[in-house]
């Protein structure tokens, strides 16, 4: 059963093929020999037929043809779809070998500028009826008169007579300019006419033409393209060789082509006696299919390498035109004013010039170019493809070198504008005034010096473009240490998805355990019921950084009363709010101060006149401040100057009540000597003293007498850390730089 299932799908697969598949590959290989019998038609390729690009025998490139051998192909499908390939990459190496050497010739030979010239040159006439007309020329003399007159009057009478000449020049020259402005552009015998006539002759002579004709010296030099680089190429791809070495083989092929037959061309390799071009038509193979890719990547370069050319003398036409009607302006108005008019005057009358000095060297670069590839492919003798390999590489390093050229010409105009200029404003040059070599511009640094800062702006600008971060991953990072900056904000994000956990561990100075069982032996020894309790762990936990959330959490597992951690997060965030003002204490004595202003604040409810409900949660915060203020300050760690502490807690009280200022009562130059562990023995009683206080009025909350004292306790410690605060032996860490004698006035005893 099984088997006649498999004869059954068999039989299905075979009836398919012979309805369907064996019609298909008939039907593609009659197209592929229809296709082999007609590619060389006389009809040729429409696309580029119109640009009438010849060889030397006079055979247009749209008719050539690859011609092989067609019969048999019904029965040879691999070779009917070689033929196709082989087909298609003949079309596409004709179409861009025949439009670059088309679009060279096109350009050379100006039929482009014939289109625009008459509409440019009606518009031109119109925009000088317009701006140049006697009343601004008119205005135009009378300031640069203006300026003579100031010359004169100043006593400069070398600028006054260069400036007279240059309005009597301008005058002169105004009327020829002004009647019909770019015809000394666009003329037939004008500047870029002119120019191409020129390099059209001098590129013709150096490849050993001697006719003048312009036309026909575009037409030469076509020809010469048209011979190295597709009758060569396409005879080797064809038959392995040039045929053209044998005249009758060539003469045989020329008429082929030309006739538009292919079998007449094989046949025609035959008579003449080449048995290897014969051969190689009558059987094509995959290495023509490689040779075909090669000359189509060569005929990308050839083309782009037209079109770059092409846009240079395009571009340099177009520049002479622009310029020739910026002219306009500078003979009916700007050029009689002395300064930049006239510069920019000078400018467009020499670009104008210049544009017509590129053309030529373009044209002779051109021509020499068409030299360097003749002798190539004259030395090469059979070995076409060798010649066509290496055009690539001369293409673009002749675009690199034509580029350097175009650049070097326009720093040469600029560098005679310049000298120009400096004639016309009659600016002498002195022995320190930088100068310039004669052809290569400007000496100094800043000729290339802006081009370089450019770059680095270019360069600092995309390196903080946040898309260039989102791209490298990394902000900056084209920063020297860029990827150091990063893997310590990643340690730094590590470290704070630990948080404040991480905080408590090292500061309780456990570096080795785990941080819940730290806080958890901080915790047991705290009550979660009462109000002293929360008041601690939420001092502790929202001073290592914890947020309000976190702290909830934290505090609820644990057992803690959650109305009451949300009355002490309420009360802390309320003294959190205060430290802006004391940011320049010391930070435990700030958290003090603001504790005390909250307990101040919440005295009294404004709504209802009574305590506030949260008072005493602020009392506890009080308490807890003060016990991380007393834990954070340092202990003397050898002797002091007891008298020295007494009389500068004395002095310290007495100031805190509103007596006289501690410096004084304080010898300044006690003060300067005091050691530091003086000053820290000072610190300490201060500090037990608030405390006391402090305690004495937790367990009295409402008692506004004790709340006074604590207060005066702690202005006391405020004005000892102000007096410290830059102090050389200054006893609190971070409380102010090392300095002489801190904010001790100059004015002290």
């Amino acid at each position: 059963m099984r088997r006649s299932a498999n004869f059954r799908r068999a039989g299905i697969l075979g009836l398919t093929a012979a309805l369907w598949v064996l019609p298909g590959i008939v039907g593609a290989t009659a197209v592929a020999a229809d296709l082999a019998m007609s590619s060389g038609g006389s009809v040729g390729i429409d696309a580029v037929s119109w640009m009438n690009v010849r060889d030397s025998a006079g055979v247009p490139l749209a008719n050539y043809t690859l011609a092989f051998d067609a019969g048999g192909l019904v029965f040879d499908p691999v070779r009917a779809a070689v033929l196709i390939i082989l087909g298609i990459e003949f079309i596409g190496y004709i179409v861009l070998v025949t439009a670059a050497i088309g679009l060279i010739g096109y350009v050379l030979g100006f039929e482009w500028l014939d289109l625009i010239s008459k509409p440019l040159r009606g518009a031109a006439t119109q925009f000088s009826h317009q701006v140049a007309t006697p009343l601004t020329i008119a205005v135009g003399a009378s300031i640069g008169a203006v300026f003579v007159g100031w010359f004169v009057v100043r006593g400069f009478y070398s600028k006054a007579t260069i400036q007279v000449v240059m309005m009597l020049g301008v005058a002169m020259l105004s009327p020829f300019y002004l009647a019909e402005p770019l015809a000394d552009v666009l003329s037939s015998d004008g500047l870029l006419a002119q120019g191409r006539n020129l390099g059209v002759a001098v590129a013709a002579g150096v490849n050993g033409q001697q006719t003048a004709q312009p036309r026909l010296l575009v037409a030469s030099m076509q020809q010469a393209l048209a011979d190295n680089l597709a009758r060569k190429p396409i005879q080797v791809w064809n038959f392995g060789h040039v045929v053209d070495l044998s005249p009758t083989c060539g003469a045989s092929w020329t008429a082929g082509v030309r006739n538009g037959h292919d079998d007449a061309i094989v046949q025609a390799m035959r008579r003449c006696g080449d048995a290897a071009a014969y051969t190689r038509a009558k059987a094509p193979g995959m290495g023509q299919i490689g040779t075909g890719l090669v000359l189509l990547a060569c005929g990308a370069v050839l083309v782009f390498f037209a079109v770059y050319l092409s846009v240079k003398i395009i571009k340099a036409a177009l520049d002479a035109v622009l310029y020739g009607i910026l002219a306009i302006v500078g003979f009916g108005f700007s050029a009689y004013i002395y300064g930049e008019f006239q510069h920019r005057f000078v400018h467009n009358v020499l670009d104008s010039a210049m544009a017509a000095w590129k053309m030529v060297v373009n044209t002779v670069f051109l021509g020499l170019y068409v030299l360097f590839l003749g002798d190539l492919f004259e030395q090469s003798e059979n070995q076409v493809m060798v010649p066509m390999v290496l055009c690539p590489a001369a293409m673009l390093i002749a675009m690199s070198q034509l580029r350097r050229l175009n650049d070097s010409l326009s720093r040469t105009n600029e560098w005679i504008v310049q000298r120009l200029a400096q004639r016309l404003q009659g600016v002498n040059r002195t022995a320190g005034t930088p100068s310039s070599t004669l052809g290569m511009g400007s000496t100094r640094a800043n000729h290339s010096l802006p081009s370089v800062m450019t770059g680095l702006t270019a360069l600092n600008t995309l390196n903080a473009n946040p898309l260039t971060g989102m791209v490298f991953r990394n902000n900056s990072p084209f920063n020297q240490f860029a990827r150091g900056a990063k893997a310590k904000t990643l340690q730094d994000i590590a470290l704070s998805r630990r948080g404040w956990q991480y905080a408590w561990q090292q500061q309780q100075g456990a570096a080795r355990g785990g941080t819940n069982e730290i806080l958890e032996r901080y915790l047991d020894g705290l009550d979660r019921n009462s109000v002293f309790g929360t008041a601690m762990a939420v001092h502790a936990l929202k001073d290592l950084g914890a947020d309000s959330d976190k702290v909830m959490g934290f505090l609820g597992v644990r057992g803690f009363d959650q109305t009451m951690v949300n009355r002490a997060l309420v009360v802390k965030g309320s003294q959190e709010g205060q430290l802006s003002s004391n940011s320049n204490d010391f930070k435990p004595l700030a958290k003090m101060r603001a504790a005390l202003q909250v307990v101040n604040a919440k005295r009294i409810d404004p709504a209802t006149g009574a305590r506030h409900p949260n008072y005493d949660m602020a009392v506890a915060l009080l308490r807890a401040t003060s016990d991380d203020f007393s834990s954070n300050i340092p202990r003397p760690t050898g002797p002091y100057d007891p008298g020295f502490v007494h009389g500068t807690v004395r002095a310290l009280d007495n100031m805190a009540n509103g007596g006289r200022p501690v410096w004084d009562v304080i010898p300044r130059d006690v003060w300067e000597d005091a050691d530091l562990q003086s000053m820290r023995q000072v610190g300490v009683v201060l500090e037990e003293r608030s405390r006391a206080a402090i305690r004495a009025f937790e367990q009295n909350p409402y008692d506004d007498g004790l709340l006074h004292a604590a207060e005066q306790r702690e202005l006391a410690l405020r004005y000892f850390d102000d007096a410290t605060n830059g102090h050389r032996n200054n006893p609190w860490p971070g409380g102010g730089t090392n300095g002489t004698n801190g904010n001790y006035p100059a004015g002290g005893p």
